[in-house]
């Protein structure tokens, strides 16, 4: 559940560019879901808590290009 999301965060520090595009999601008739609450939820809290420290530790370099950034554009 968190892999999408630590790719995307991962590219923007980066600096890629992207676009965004719409999709369409579909979900079985039947409801039944391949989430498991605990596992899952620990999964992407840890991902998130990842991404929170890499922030941190990245923010001098994402304050620098902001300022650069303005700088020059």
């Amino acid at each position: 559940m968190g892999f999408d999301i630590e790719i995307l965060i991962r590219l923007i520090w980066r600096g890629v560019p992207f676009e965004f595009y719409g999709v369409r999601v579909t979900y079985p008739s039947d409801g039944i879901s391949n989430f498991r609450a605990f596992r899952d939820n620990v999964r992407i809290s840890w991902v998130f808590t990842k991404l929170c420290c890499g922030m941190i530790i990245r923010s001098p370099l994402f304050l620098f290009r902001l300022l650069t950034e303005k700088k020059n554009g």
